[in-house]
């Protein structure tokens, strides 16, 4: 007695548990008040829900009562669709579940549900209660190309693949739930297939960089080049300037000769003048060239 509350308190469905004890009794009509408040219980976990059903299907066949034992079934089969009768169920047992389950479910259904999953995965849910499907394939296709079947993996009626477009790459896809190589299901479909984009940017090629580098090199290294020459150029034209200005106006101060030194100094100040611009002006463009030409290295 103690070993069976025990029992009843760890179960998750202690109306079952009883139910099943009472079954084993042949307490028939105690073990259906039992698995009807077993339905009811809701920490329940799914094998137990399932047992319930199947109990009570069981129980009230041989109580005599097939029509509450075919809805017993029925509402089974509503969210377990592969569901089976025990495999020792007496033939008018059999016969109830295989009814219920032609009133659910015609014999060729066959569904494809997609679940909720990142945007490169595919996630579906496939509902075959009469075991007609022999894979389930994903179908994909690029730049205009036939369509390419591969089978998505099975994790008992949960099927899942990733797709395959490449960064930067959009493709089309469907899915086709196959019976030997006849589809009996689908997601989509060739000509209305759905549209998968992989938003990631395509990696660069390893010879870009270096060339856009190449060719910005190549407009700053020669002009640098020039514009230093011309700055060179510019400060020795400066230098002899300034040379020539200093010996007009040494000549001037010798002359004695009233309109030479006006004129000697007239030409001193414009070689002076022009010494003070080529020597800026040369100055900038060496460092100007000298700066372009180190940055184009």
């Amino acid at each position: 007695m103690v070993t069976l509350w025990l029992a009843l308190v760890v179960a998750a469905n202690p109306h079952l548990e009883l139910g099943r004890k009472l079954v084993d009794e042949l307490k028939y009509e105690e073990a259906e008040r039992e698995l009807r408040l077993a339905k009811h219980v809701a920490s329940s976990t799914p094998g137990e829900r399932r047992d319930t059903f199947l109990l009570l299907g069981w129980v009230l066949a041989g109580l005599g009562k097939a029509d509450e034992c075919e809805l017993a079934y029925r509402e089974l089969l509503t969210f377990a669709p592969d569901a089976a009768p025990p495999a020792d169920a007496p033939p008018k047992v059999a016969a109830a579940f295989r009814r219920a389950k032609e009133a659910v479910y015609p014999p060729d259904f066959v569904k494809l549900t997609q679940l909720p999953s990142l945007p490169n995965r595919i996630d579906l849910q496939l509902v075959d209660p009469w075991s007609r499907v022999d894979e389930v394939v994903l179908l994909e296709s690029r730049d205009g190309a036939p369509f390419v079947a591969r089978p998505l993996g099975a994790n008992g009626r949960r099927y899942s693949g990733t797709l395959s477009a490449p960064p930067g790459a959009e493709e089309k896809w469907f899915v086709e739930a196959r019976s030997k190589t006849v589809a009996v299901a689908s997601l989509g479909a060739e000509r209305q297939p759905f549209f998968f984009s992989n938003s990631e940017a395509a990696p660069s090629g390893p010879a870009a960089t270096p060339a856009v580098s190449a060719r910005a090199r190549g407009t700053t290294w020669l002009p640098g080049w020039a514009t230093l020459a011309v700055g060179v150029v510019a400060l020795g034209v400066g230098t002899w300037a300034a040379l020539s200005a200093s010996s007009a106006s040494a000549e001037a101060g010798r002359s004695g000769v009233a309109h030479d030194v006006t004129r000697l100094d007239n030409q001193a100040l414009s070689l002076a003048w022009a010494a003070v611009f080529l020597f800026g002006g040369g100055a900038l463009a060496s460092v100007g060239g000298g700066l372009m030409v180190w940055l184009g290295r």
